[in-house]
């Protein structure tokens, strides 16, 4: 039997302590958990509610992991998978603070371990937009789009009938939600659309008694009230018409060719024809909704030519179309913004519709929406600070605004 006095025991004691101290650091055991945003990545625009994912890893067992934002918690959980890789559902609304600015937000988790280490991740920064609702009806206000003084907002909606097929047109004003309807001897409106001077309005209709979807013209009428002129009256399908901005011009598609084509056509000040019908493109597929640029020399317009549906450009005298987006999704509806730097647009994916922009020059696409519900037909204002779309994520399909950062040149 062996026996120590007080020092040795003292000397060994210490020794024992020393070699588990290593041995527990070599371990790893009290190594601090490693804790990391890995989505949304920093830079990234977002709304609504957003979903954030954290990854952690530790030696040992994490116990908690918290998400804040600019510093105050939006998230904690317990609950942590095997894997490592967890879920925070965030709310932005809840810090809108009835604010409609795109806010900006620095993202940082914070995970700890049954030892009491912690670890904070690097922040992560975000800009949060935060639409608003400008129409509230139980049926369809769709098809939005802004007045030259960015006064107003037109849009059609099948508010006034029983029969969903009647589409009128009126006007919200951005400011006070203020709705007037712009009356015309129609039935039927689609698409309406500005003179440059505000003062007229273009539209497409057909005869609804008769259901001559096929007959579809442009039209235009003036925004207080008076005689509507018919453009065009034949058979062919004629639809979204577009004011050219010197106003000497109406750009629409058509099915006259045999396919859906772009065509341009002159017009008076008043919005009478004063001209004949030009064919702009000439493919073997549907070429619609021209939208002309900003400085009057180019078109963009949606396009299944590459076998779905996605943004072009062309001359507006003709020529060779440029493809500017591609991939997966269906992206319809062009917009210019107002320095013709970006375009807007929506895509669908997932079966789901949201808004994107895209910059001409560097090919950057920006989602705008993330609602599960559809966001469609995006327009830009005329100071390019916003954007108005139709969405449905109310229940019903309503005229939205969003404001967004300053990325105009």
């Amino acid at each position: 039997m062996f026996s120590f006095s007080s020092r040795e025991s003292t000397f060994l004691r210490t020794v024992s302590l020393l070699i588990a101290a290593t041995f527990l650091g070599c371990s790893g055991i009290d190594d601090n958990p490693t804790v990391e945003i890995t989505s949304p990545v920093s830079g990234a625009w977002l709304e609504d509610v957003v979903t954030v994912t954290v990854s952690v890893d530790d030696d040992g067992e994490i116990s908690r992991v918290s998400l804040f934002a600019d510093g105050e918690i939006i998230g904690v959980t317990s609950n942590i998978p095997n894997d490592g890789n967890l879920e925070f559902s965030w709310d932005t609304q809840l810090n809108a603070a009835g604010s409609t600015e795109p806010g900006t937000y620095l993202l940082t988790a914070m995970a700890q371990d049954d030892n009491d280490n912690s670890t904070e991740s690097d922040p992560v920064g975000i800009t949060v937009l935060y639409p608003v609702k400008l129409t509230s009806s139980s049926e369809k206000d769709i098809q939005p789009s802004w007045s030259p003084d960015g006064s107003q907002i037109i849009f059609k909606t099948n508010r006034l009938d029983e029969n969903p097929d009647i589409y009128k047109i009126f006007t919200v004003s951005p400011e006070t939600k203020e709705e007037t309807q712009i009356v015309t001897d129609r039935d039927y409106h689609g698409y309406p659309g500005w003179s440059p001077g505000g003062d007229y309005v273009v539209f497409n209709s057909y005869d609804i008694d008769e259901y001559e979807w096929w007959t579809m013209d442009i039209f235009t009428a003036p925004v207080t009230g008076g005689e509507t002129q018919q453009l065009m009256n034949d058979i062919h399908f004629d639809d979204s018409g577009e004011w050219s901005p010197d106003g000497s011009q109406i750009a629409f598609h058509s099915s006259r060719s045999g396919y859906m084509d772009l065509w341009t056509v002159a017009i008076t000040e008043d919005g009478m024809l004063d001209g004949e019908l030009i064919q702009i493109t000439t493919s073997e597929a549907n070429d619609e909704c021209p939208q002309w640029s900003p400085d009057g020399t180019t078109f963009a317009f949606m396009s299944d030519r590459d076998g779905q549906y996605h943004i072009w450009t062309i001359p507006v005298e003709g020529g060779t179309a440029t493809q500017i987006t591609s991939g997966d999704g269906e992206d319809e509806y062009p917009g210019w913004s107002p320095d013709g730097s970006h375009l807007s647009f929506d895509t669908l994916e997932d079966e789901n519709m949201d808004v994107y922009v895209i910059n001409l020059t560097s090919g950057e696409k920006r989602r705008i929406t993330f609602n599960d519900a559809d966001d469609r037909h995006p327009n830009w204002s005329p100071d390019g600070t916003q954007l108005a779309f139709s969405s449905e994520r109310d229940g019903n399909w309503d005229i939205w605004i969003v404001e967004i950062p300053d990325i105009l040149y």
